[in-house]
């Protein structure tokens, strides 16, 4: 796979209906006609949590993989010391480029955690809940959410995903 990198940067747009927009500057690592793989910093308002573990949290590293044309991003989450704590999944719709080196995404609030030993956690329901409730997303991009969600477990269960071009991803 050959990799064209044309800026060393990419600012992605992070749309959160009805009206949130955060602004992230990642270094841009690889480009090419399918993914964009780019690596930021973490800044939950809170640490994350699943089964007692923080899985994100204030100043993690995260490298991101953000497919064109798909309804899911991938972030692989690194800790304080470096270490692999997993990959971190939104259900969005597809990414859409915006500007010469700008991307924009619109979250759809359910996120998928995949532990390093493929364990997965479902996150963010009540937000996606909410959302449906108050118009911010319709019944139909509801139910595509859910599909997507339902299959990308469904392939961490066959041990299909996290792609191999992301596990075995390794630049910074």
């Amino acid at each position: 796979m050959e990799s064209h990198q044309t800026e060393s940067y990419i600012v992605v747009e992070y749309v959160r209906p009805p009206d949130k927009i955060s602004i992230y500057n990642n270094k841009l690592l690889y480009l090419d006609g399918r993914v964009i793989v780019s690596e930021g910093v973490a800044h939950p308002k809170r640490p994350i949590m699943v089964k007692d573990e923080v899985i994100l949290d204030d100043g993690y590293r995260v490298i991101w993989f953000i497919f064109k044309g798909e309804s899911y991003d991938v972030g692989k989450v690194y800790d304080f010391k470096g270490a692999l704590k997993g990959y971190y999944c939104d259900i969005i719709k597809p990414p859409k480029i915006v500007g010469p080196n700008t991307l924009r995404i619109v979250d759809l609030f359910l996120d998928l955690w995949i532990s390093t030993s493929l364990d997965t956690a479902i996150l963010d329901e009540e937000e996606f809940e909410e959302a449906l409730e108050k118009g911010w997303i319709d019944d139909e991009t509801s139910a595509d959410a859910r599909r997507k969600l339902d299959m990308l477990i469904n392939l961490v269960r066959r041990g299909c995903f996290p792609p191999r071009f992301v596990t075995e991803f390794n630049r910074c």
